[in-house]
Formats: structure tokens, sequence, C-alpha cells
């Protein structure tokens, strides 16, 4: 072993020795080395190793001299170093307090010299009083500070009761105060409390600082200044009102909750139709100028209203129309009126108005607020007047006025028309009109002038004498305006010619009655004309000969023969003695087909001067032909199939039914045609067909069996006049 380093220090008796060691050492790997470590002697560290190793350690020694040796063995030491650091020894604190409090130093144990802090703290309501019990006993404790000697110390702190404040006040001020049993206090004190309440505050308890010490008005002394208080509430009152009664006004209060002493504005306004009286209050108080002062408590205010007494008046208007009744003469609001009207002749009441507008309802309102003026309205009754003359055209009525008032004065005047005289006066209801005026009823009235017509002569002649008579309808007088028609007969051969007259104009045997009398003339010539047919049946194809015979000659410009359904017509010139005119009667038109032929028909032959001459005939007969020659297979019979023709002048209307076989079938009539197929046994009963017959008067039916088609023509029948005479007028 070889000795590397040896340390050596020296240290007192209150020092404390540390050692420190650390370092690095090697060998080679054949042989194993170390480090031991002696300190005063004794082994303290070893360490073995191959190759470089490092070691270090830390000792703590008792106080004293400390010889640190450091040897090693095969191998070497590259480094050691050793430290000695010497610590002083630390000495004990003790510390202790008496009652009301506790003791604290800066540190429980310190070494000689170190400056030392005490700490006393006082529990709650105590203070710190002195220092006593200290070891040593000579410690010098200055501001709660000594220096650590050498040797453990110990010291006791001592505590004392401090004395506090107690105050006492209200809240707020004006409400109250509040007393405590004494001024001052030590924690653990029982102090007592009271409180005196001012008028208009109610006490609702104590309160403290610090809080919630008070129960059953005492409380234990804290450890701090107390502080008292005896709470109050303002007394806020509440200000009723109310009106009398209800419906008589309101009350305005300046507030409805107040404090005692505070002023209290009020005032009453009526409703309408009432006043204001007096004030009720509860409890008694004196309201002065709309003001009060407010009690310590509540109030009731009621302000007193009564009813105002109003007028009522009526009257009509206009005045004269009637007047209007009230029930009474005053009211007041609410109060129900009748009311009613007593009305004049000559006026019609429409209804009552009021001041103040629309109060009235079913003859009665209800008083408002105010006077009330009625009016019963009355409309002044303007009555129509109708003037009619009777009969209408009999002349004219003339009224002074269409309208007028009752007891009015009314003029009237009746003019007759031409050919008619005045004859009275009809009114309804009845009035007297004398000298043409009347005085108009409560009514309308219907004025009827009564007209007659004026009877005049009618006196008839003839000319030449004895060669006929004529007389009219009328007789010998007639009216004015009357149509006359004349009538003549023929005597001792002649025939009539024409009415004249220096009064009137006739035509076509009639006049006009004018207003004054008349005279007519009938003319009449000697001799007679007949018209005769040359046979009494025609077959279709035949010229019929009319043969005339003319006592004097004159010109028939044109003739016409009805046929039935066709007409004939030409021009001819009529000589004086017989003449004959020859008229085609085209009636070859084949039909199979059992009918009556048409029985009559008129001759008509126009003269010259645009009068006709006319003559009545009469069909006696009437025979077909087949064109192409009979057809036995198509003949209808009426049962089953059948055509027939309405006649109405220029229209007739078709109605036909179908055989059975028939395939089609097409009706022909003037310029056009209707056609249709038809199944097996078509029928088609009542089935019409208007025929327009102005151009033609000839109907062709074309059926169709299977390949074969046939023609069925309707024609007019052949007619034949028998000696009817035609006389022409000339």
């Amino acid at each position: 072993m070889a000795v590397y380093k040896t340390v050596s220090t020296g240290a007192s008796s209150t020092q404390r020795v540390i050692v420190s060691i650390s370092g690095e050492y090697g060998w080679d790997r054949s042989d194993s080395g170390g480090v031991l470590i002696r300190v005063n002697g004794v082994d303290r560290c070893s360490s073995r190793g191959d190759y470089w190793t490092s070691f270090n350690a830390t000792f703590e020694l008792a106080v004293g001299t400390a010889t640190v040796v450091v040897e090693y063995y095969h191998g070497k030491v590259n480094y050691c170093d050793v430290s000695i650091q010497l610590i002083e020894t630390e000495f004990s604190i003790t510390t202790t307090a008496g009652t009301g409090g506790t003791l604290a130093a800066s540190a429980q144990r310190a070494i000689i010299g170190t400056t030392i802090t005490l700490t006393p703290t006082p529990n709650s309501g105590y203070q710190f009083s002195s220092y006593s019990d200290k070891v040593p006993s000579n410690l010098a404790i200055n501001n709660n500070q000594f220096t650590m000697p050498g040797q453990n110390v110990s010291v006791k702190a001592n505590f004392s009761k401090r004395t506090y404040n107690i105050s006492a006040n209200g809240n707020p001020a004006a409400g109250g105060t509040a007393t405590v049993s004494k001024a001052t206090g030590q924690i653990g004190d029982v102090i007592t409390v009271s409180h005196s309440d001012n008028t208009g505050y109610t006490f609702k308890g104590f309160t403290s600082s610090p809080a919630n010490l008070i129960s059953n008005n005492k409380f234990t002394m804290p450890a701090s200044n107390v502080t008292v208080t005896a709470n109050y509430t303002h007394n806020e009152y509440t200000i009723t009102k109310t009106s009398s009664p209800t419906a008589g006004g309101t009350v305005t209060v300046g507030k409805t909750k107040a404090y005692y002493n505070d002023e209290v504005t009020v005032s009453a306004t009526p409703s309408a139709g009432y006043r204001f009286v007096k004030w009720q209050t509860s409890p008694s108080l004196t309201i002065s100028s709309g003001k009060f002062t407010m009690p310590n408590g509540n109030v009731s205010i009621t302000a007193v209203f009564e009813k105002i007494t109003y007028s009522i008046s009526a009257n009509g208007n206009p005045a004269a129309g009637g007047t209007a009744t009230v029930s009474k003469a005053t009211g007041q609001i609410g109060d129900v009126i009748t009311v009613s009207h007593s009305d004049n002749t000559g006026y019609t009441f429409k209804g009552f108005t009021s001041s103040p507008a629309n109060l009235i309802s079913n003859n009665k309102f209800t008083m408002p607020a105010s006077n009330v003026t009625v009016t019963a309205n009355y409309t002044h009754n303007e009555y129509a007047i109708t003037g009619t003359p009777s009969p209408a055209a009999g002349g004219s009525i003339t009224l002074g006025k269409t309208k007028a008032y009752y007891n009015d004065a009314v003029t009237v005047s009746a003019t007759p028309a031409t050919g008619y005289r005045f004859v009275r006066w009809q009114t309804s209801p009845s009035v007297t009109i004398a000298n043409g005026k009347f005085n108009m009823p409560n009514e309308n009235i219907s004025v009827t002038a009564v007209f007659e017509k004026i009877p005049r002569a009618i006196n008839y002649n003839v000319n030449p004498a004895n060669s006929g008579q004529i007389t009219s309808d009328h007789g010998g007088t007639a009216e004015y305006g009357d149509v006359v028609t004349l009538s003549y007969t023929e005597q001792n051969g002649y025939l009539f010619d024409s009415y004249s007259s220096d009064d009137v104009t006739i035509t076509n045997g009639k006049f006009t009655m004018p207003n004054k009398d008349v005279t007519i003339v009938g003319n009449f010539y000697p001799g007679r004309s007949t018209c005769t047919l040359d046979k009494s049946a025609y077959t279709g194809g035949e010229t019929a000969v009319l043969t005339i015979n003319a006592e004097r000659a004159f010109f028939a410009h044109k003739y016409r023969l009805n046929f039935g359904l066709g007409m004939d017509t030409g021009f001819v010139d009529v000589p004086a003695g017989t003449y004959s005119v020859s008229i085609y009667i085209p009636l070859e038109w084949s039909k199979f087909l059992e009918s009556t032929p048409k029985t009559g028909g008129v001759l008509t032959l126009q003269t010259y001067n645009g009068k006709t001459l006319t003559g009545e005939y009469e069909i006696t007969g009437i025979s077909y032909a087949a064109r192409g020659g009979t057809i036995p297979k198509l003949k209808l019979s009426r049962a089953k199939e059948s055509g027939a023709y309405k006649l109405d002048g220029v229209r007739a209307t078709y109605e036909i039914a179908i055989p059975a076989g028939v395939s089609s079938y097409k009706l022909i009539y003037g310029d056009e045609s209707v056609s249709a197929p038809a199944a097996t046994g078509f029928i088609i009963p009542g089935s019409k067909k208007v025929i327009p017959l102005e151009q033609s008067d000839v109907v062709t039916l074309e059926i169709t069996y299977g390949k074969e088609t046939f023609r069925l023509m309707e024609s007019v029948p052949a007619v034949v006049i028998i000696n009817k005479n035609v006389n022409p007028e000339s």
C-alpha cells in the first residue's frame, strides 16, 4: 500500500466535520488493485476494479480534529481530491404561551450567534403582555428578538384580555334609538340591549357589527368593538279613494301610499251630470285647498257627488206641423224620459230629433248631462194632383199645379178635343170644383175631365136615282174619328161603280168621320159581266178556257188563278162583249195516292185603274196520269206508306213514312233536296219537312228498291170555276 494524500484539520467543540473525497485510479488487468481511505486511523471506504475506476465518499465526523489518509495498491492514483468542511453545532429553541395566545420562534434550532425572532400571537379578545420563564434566565429579548447563545433556549409569552367599545344607534335615525347596558366590554361579557321608537316607524329588530350577535335582546361580547343598531321600517300607509255614488265622478290622489306626516294632494272630478259636494275621510282628516297631512295609519277618502237637475223642453218643427210632449220638464242623468207627439192636419210626423243629438229611441230617451230639447219633426205633406181626360182622346186638362199642400187653392180647366164636348168633373177623393178651383184635401187627388163625342149626321144619296141603295155600318150618325164602312145594293140592272163625297175621302169603301155632317153618294152604271171555264174537270196537260162576258170594256193588266199549291198569271185586254182566255193546267205528274183534292179557290182580275174583280171557283174533279206508264209494284196504300201536304199558302209541311224494302230515298222540291239511306222497314212517322213552294208547285219523292229507283210526283190539283160571277169595280 502506498499513501497518496494525507489531510488534517482542527475543529472547535461546537463544530462538526464533513469530509468529501473523490478521485480516479488505475491498474493492470493481470493484477487487481484498489484504493483505501482511512479517517483518524479507521477504514472508511475502499474500491477495487480493473483498469480505471472513479471513487468518491462523504463522511460526517464528531467534533474534533480529523486526519484523512488516502492509500492505494497495484496501480496508481490518477487524482484524488479531499475537502473538509467544519459546521457549527445547532441548539434547540423551546417556546410556550399562557392563556390567551401562542408563541412561535423563527427557528426551532440555531447555531450560536443566530438572531431569533419571537412572534407572540394573542387569541381573539386578548393582547400580548410579557415574556417569562426564560432559559437562560439572562436571555435578553428586545423587540421580540434575541441572539442565540451556545446552549438550548426556552421562553414563555404571557397574554391579557382587551377592552372594546360598544356603540348604539337607530336606522334610520328618525325611526328611534338603541340603548346598551354598558359602553365598553371584554370578550365574553354579556351585554343587554333595548330600543325606543318614534311615531310613524315600526321596530323590525336589532342588527350588530360584527353581525348576528344579538339574541333575545342581549349578546356576548366578541373580540372587537361592537355597534348595536335598532332597525325601523318607515311606515308607508295606504290611501284608498272612492266615489259616492260610484258613477258620480272620480277621485285623484297625489300618491296612493304615504308616510306619517307627508303632505298628500287630492282632487275630485264630477262625472257628466254630477257635481262635487264634500269629502269624507276615515280617520277624520282636514282637507284644505286639496291637501291633507298623512296620519299614522291607512286613510280612506270618499268624494261625495250629487246629480245635477237639467231642464227638458219640447217643440214642433215646423210649429204648424204639431207639437212634442215630454213626460216631465226636468230630469237628472240616467232618468228615462218618454216623448209623444200631436200632429196637425196636412203634416206627417217623420220622427223625433234632440239636442244633444241621437238621444231618442222607441219614444224615450235616457237623460244626459245637459239640458235637452226634444223636437217633433214634420213633413208638410205635398200631395200629388193627377189630371186625366176621359176618354184620353176627348180633350185635355190643365192644372194650376201638380203638387199642393193641404187646403191650398188649386185651379183646373178642361179643353175638349175636336169632336168632343166637356161634360163634368170627377175627383177622387170627392171635392167640390167651383169656378175652376178647389181646395187641396189631405191626400193625393185624381181629377178627371169627362168628355163625350158630338154625334154627326151621315146623309146617303145614289146616282142615278133608283139605281141602288147605299148605307154604312154606323147608320145615320157617327162620331169624329170613327171609321165608317160603306155598303151598297144594286137595283134595276145597275152595277155599282164607286162612292163619292164633297166632305170626305173614300178609300176601298171606307172613310174617317170628320167633325161635321157628311153626305155620301153611291154611283151605279147599267150592265152585267160573267166569267166561266169551259170544262168541269181537267186532265194534266190540258188548257182551260176562261170566257168573260163584259158589258163594257176594261183592261185587266194582270190576272191570277190560285190552284191551291200553284198559280198561273198573265195579262189580258178585255173588250166589251165576250172574251176568252186559254190557261194551261199543268197536271202531268204521276201520283199513286188516294187523296181528296182541294175544293175551292179564287180567280182575281186586276183592272187598269188598280181595282180588282174577283170570282170564286170550285174543284169538282181531278184525274192523274203516270209519266212512263203505271208502276204496279209501287202502288202505295195509305195504311203503310203515305204522303200528304199541309198547305199554308206558300209553304208546305211534308210528312212521309218509308215502306219496308226501301234502301234509300230522296225528297226533291224546287232547287233543293234532302236524302238519306233507309234500312229495311225504316219508318219515319211524323217526320216533318218544311217545303217552300214560292217557285215550284211540284214535290218529288224518289225511293229505291234494290237497283230500281221510282219517282212519285205530287202535283197541284186541277181546278174548275163553275158559273161564278166576276164583277169589275172599274
